[in-house]
């Protein structure tokens, strides 16, 4: 059991990248074919019709499949969902040996109920397999699988059609041939999922046929919550984004090689340059929400979105510089979306979560649904081309980055400066186990440097307040900043005001951090603790944890030298060690004690320095 518990996300993953692959798969296969035996105009329709067949079961059972992602164990949803894939794959090989197109196109039309079976479920079982802490990783390791297997599913669907079709010289042999193939990875799919371990329902709700059309239950019950209602739109609105340039992009195709057998090739091959890169995207933002969820991505993502596909709507579709600029919109595409879909995950109460991944599933689809419109109408309505399309784009896109920087300037700014400092400092951490991981926490620390807030922050998991004087606040340099991130300002004058907001911050469970000793150290030595911390953390009913910050004397910002700032660094990067002590109950918590726990943790993390340890 235990063993299986190890293999359980791998088998997971794996599994439902074989789903996305097999769709997209599957769906360029019928788009080459109809392009090859199907007059032009018909040929079109086609597509526009495999396009909305992929995503309308999602808008229409979306209620459904929520609920029996709730109501059974998701193991086991899934593991029936893989079943149907392989007779689904089996009825559509059928259908092309039989050349019935009608009969292939229904056939896929299944294969999409499957897969909006399977989506909510794949989602919701991550927390139940990797829990709370690890999910941001997960979500990041299968929204770059997905993005990929989806790329991949295009290219080799594209691919295999043209060279097998044209290898027999029968578009219908080649089909046929390709479809085989996916027939015998759908069934590996269901081999490797076997490995999941077992997992609970969630409720015991009875169904009843209002769930059959509660459709806009499940969407107001998201947009009642406000976090959940903006992470689902900003979702939504990158998927509908993605719909119009996938589009934008087989039009490229069709327009170079018109609509012969090849242009699905040009198409796929483009499709693939997006997906690397959204697949690298999503893998750089597994890495950053390695400790939590990091919503600074965001705005860096719809910027760098909006930057990107301008920069392909104004270069040649020819040029060397075009695909790198398809590269960077998958990307920037990848940093947008994963800490969104993580956040979301998150925060979904457990009884509920697939019925609020259901109604995000209904937004996302609802959206698609508009961009096929909207893509059409670009295209042939108004005549525009790929690349005008793209421009068009842009401008959303734009709108979308102002209104999340708009709503996110704390996350920004928090990242920002967390990237910057990670290029200068190498921060180890010990002791993470006394940090409790939910509930108010009161952080007490030796201060050392002007950026010792920032690394605190690296070697946090969770989010930190800080408390600095209140002077820092009038400057206008700095100012902007420390209310932007919500510092709180402190002062001998108003010192009950600041007492009262720590305390208040500590209730609603938060981690705020304070420096007790009232300034930064001049000598590199602890020096004596103000007791202000104390009435903080009984007010506020929150356990004080010690942290001891070492190495960082040396550093630029620190006094050593007897002055700040002017000087050379010793070393590049710079390491440093942050110690985590014990935590003190609410009324246990005397200055005394803690200076002389901020001693011991000093003592404790000198012997770990790297020096020492060194013959």
């Amino acid at each position: 059991m235990e063993q299986k518990s190890r293999i359980s996300l791998p088998c997971l993953l794996l599994a439902q990248a074989q789903v996305a692959f097999n769709d997209n798969a599957a769906r360029f296969i019928l788009v080459g074919l109809a392009q090859a035996v199907l007059p032009e105009e018909h040929a079109a329709i086609v597509v526009s019709a495999l396009a909305v067949i992929l995503i309308l079961p999602f808008v229409i059972l979306a209620p459904v499949v929520g609920w029996i992602s709730d109501r059974y164990p998701k193991q086991k949803v899934l593991n029936y969902a893989l079943i149907l894939q392989i007779g689904v794959m089996l009825w559509i090989t059928a259908a092309i040996a039989s050349r019935q197109l009608v009969a292939a196109v229904a056939g896929f039309a299944l294969l999409s109920i499957q897969s909006c079976i399977f989506s909510p479920a794949k989602q919701g079982i991550l927390k139940e397999l990797v829990g709370a802490e690890r999910l941001g990783v997960a979500a990041g390791w299968m929204g770059g699988l997905s993005v990929l297997s989806i790329l991949l599913g295009m290219v080799t669907g594209g691919l295999a059609f043209d060279r097998l079709a044209e290898a027999s010289g029968d578009p219908w042999a080649g089909a046929l041939q390709a479809t085989w193939y996916l027939t015998a990875g759908a069934a590996g799919a269901w081999l490797i999922f076997l490995g999941v371990r077992r997992t609970e329902a969630q409720t015991s709700e009875p169904f009843s046929p209002g769930i059959l059309v509660s459709h806009f239950t499940y969407v107001a019950a998201l947009w009642r919550e406000r976090p959940l209602r903006l992470a689902a739109l900003g979702i939504a609105f990158f998927w509908a984004f993605g719909g119009v340039v996938n589009l934008s992009v087989i039009q490229i195709g069709r327009d170079l090689h018109q609509g012969q057998v090849g242009s699905v090739s040009i198409s796929v091959v483009l499709l693939f340059i997006i997906g690397i890169g959204m697949a690298a995207g999503s893998l750089a933002a597994a890495a950053f929400c390695r400790k939590r969820i990091e919503l600074g991505l965001v705005p860096i993502g719809a910027l760098g979105l909006m930057a990107a596909i301008f920069t392909a709507g104004c270069v040649p579709i020819d040029s060397a510089a075009f695909r790198p600029a398809l590269f960077t919109v998958g990307f920037f595409a990848g940093l947008f979306t994963i800490p969104l879909n993580a956040y979301l995950q998150a925060k979904a109460e457990d009884a509920r979560r697939g019925r609020v991944l259901a109604a995000l599933t209904l937004l996302v689809d609802t959206g698609g649904l508009a961009a096929i419109g909207l893509q059409y109408a670009l295209a042939e309505m108004l005549d525009l081309t790929a690349p005008q399309q793209f421009l068009v784009m842009a401008l959303p896109s734009l709108a979308v980055a102002c209104y999340v920087i708009w709503l996110l300037p704390e996350s920004l700014l928090r990242l920002s400066a967390a990237i910057i400092a990670s290029c200068i400092y190498k921060v180890r951490t010990i002791g993470m186990e006394n940090l409790p991981k939910t509930g108010g926490v009161l952080l007490i620390s030796n201060h050392v440097t002007y950026v010792d807030a920032v690394v605190l922050q690296l070697a946090c998991p969770r989010s930190i307040r800080f408390v600095a004087y209140e002077g820092f606040h009038k400057t206008w340099w700095l100012g902007w900043a420390l209310r932007i991130l919500g510092v709180i300002p402190i002062s001998s004058r108003r010192a009950r005001d600041a007492v009262r907001s720590v305390a208040g911050f500590l209730k609603q469970g938060e981690v705020v951090c304070i420096f007790p000793e009232g300034q930064l150290t001049r000598t590199g030595t602890l020096q004596g603790l103000r007791k202000g911390f104390e009435l903080m953390a009984r007010e506020g009913g929150a356990p004080v944890v010690p942290v001891y910050l070492d190495s960082l004397w040396g550093s630029i910002f620190s006094y050593s030298d007897r002055r700040f700032f002017w000087k050379l660094p010793n070393r590049w990067p710079y390491g440093a060690l942050v110690n985590f002590g014990r935590p003190f109950a609410p009324d246990d918590a005397r200055a005394m004690e803690a200076w002389r726990a901020l001693l011991d943790l000093g003592e404790e993390s000198f012997e770990r320095r790297p020096e020492l340890q060194e013959h």
